[in-house]
């Protein structure tokens, strides 16, 4: 079989190189074309098994109840205390702003949350109207110790040395986004535990491709969205320490510090290829070849991949490095063994070149052989 495969392999490739360059030339164009649809994706759903039973009673819970997904600003005056009017000002501002945000459904803080030990209420008092912290003649020193010693505010709303406080931005529950993923979800359970028709195979894969690209739509939403609310809160730095978490701003950055890994790593890999390439060969021709070949390799392989729409997640994007890796080894491998026929060759026809034939060689790699 071995045999067989090699002679085909020989027929066809070797011995029509310009032929086979031209046509893997002629490929990676093709794939090349591609390469703007490539697409990296950082979402949940990409990270979650297929037919996860909590994962299902958690999407109900969601779908029953309201939105789970958020964002949170923390808030840390630079100067003066965080229950000064001008803090609270800043602080209200910043709030009111919030939710001038395309996706926020409201915001919840410290200047929000009823108070009840600010003095303590009875039960009766519950039906009428609560006090907040902005609230006329509140105490605002009692109002703190509340907030630092409630069993219900403390360690929430404010750190333990009362300088920091953070807001809830609640985001708006995405309706589309949960009935496209239950119907591909269901479908595909239905396939897992008995097996679709042919007219059912249709629905799955036209679910599939039409949640796909909502998820695909979202997500660059989602970034943008995370993008506005940054561009808010530097506005208020020069008055307080700000910072932004929650769930899109990691997925947000996690895209961002995908791309950031490949062009890092990616160049310094590429750093290293060429040197260790010039070092052991110390020839521009095997430099330059053993780079190309793996320059075509990763664009035929992203190109394909862009083609056909798989996008990588977090976890698969680490096989851009170990792809160049792997294929740099093979075209040292093969590049050495050209070198040492090409020796055996000429040492046979006793023809003289300029280096030494393999067979005087103490290091046929590293030398020039």
């Amino acid at each position: 079989m071995t045999s067989t495969l090699f002679d085909l392999y020989d027929r066809v490739v070797l011995r029509h190189p310009l032929t086979s360059l031209l046509a893997v030339i002629a490929l990676t164009i093709a794939m090349a074309i591609g390469l703007p649809n490539f697409k990296l994706d950082a979402s949940a759903d990409s990270l979650t098994l297929e037919h996860d039973d909590d994962l299902n009673f958690f999407r109900g819970v969601v779908k029953r109840y309201g939105s789970d997904n958020f964002l949170i600003v923390t808030f840390s005056p630079k100067e003066g205390d965080l229950f000064d009017q001008e803090n609270l000002d800043t602080l209200a501002a910043l709030r009111q702003d919030l939710t001038t945000i395309s996706g926020v459904e409201g915001v919840l803080s410290m200047l929000d949350v009823p108070l009840l030990y600010s003095p303590k209420i009875a039960v009766a008092d519950l039906k009428s109207e609560l006090n907040v912290l902005l609230s006329e003649g509140v105490d605002r020193q009692l109002a703190k110790q509340e907030f630092l010693n409630s069993p219900i505010y403390k360690d929430v709303i404010l750190s333990a040395d009362g300088q920091t406080t953070g807001m809830l931005a609640t985001l708006a529950l995405d309706e589309i986004y949960l009935a496209l993923i239950t119907k591909r979800d269901d479908l595909r359970l239905i396939k897992y535990n008995q097996g679709l028709t042919t007219e059912q195979e249709d629905q799955l894969a036209k679910a599939s491709l039409e949640f796909l690209n909502y998820r695909t739509d979202k997500a660059a939403k989602d970034h943008l969205r995370v993008a506005e609310v940054r561009a808010l809160i530097t506005g208020y730095r020069d008055r307080a320490t700000i910072f932004l978490g929650g769930p899109d701003m990691i997925t947000a950055d996690m895209v961002d510090f995908i791309k950031s890994d490949l062009i890092v790593f990616g160049g310094g890999i590429l750093l290293f290829i060429i040197a260790t390439l010039a070092l052991i060969f110390r020839r521009i021709r095997w430099v330059i070849l053993p780079l190309a070949t793996c320059a075509l390799c990763l664009i035929i392989i992203l190109g394909f991949l862009s083609w056909i729409d798989w996008r990588l997640t977090v976890i698969s994007s680490n096989f851009v490095l170990l792809l160049l890796i792997i294929t740099l080894a093979l075209t040292i491998h093969l590049i050495v063994r050209y070198r040492e026929l090409l020796s055996a060759n000429l040492t046979r026809h006793n023809i003289s070149w300029s280096v030494k034939p393999l067979s005087q060689c103490q290091d046929p790699v590293s030398i020039r052989c």
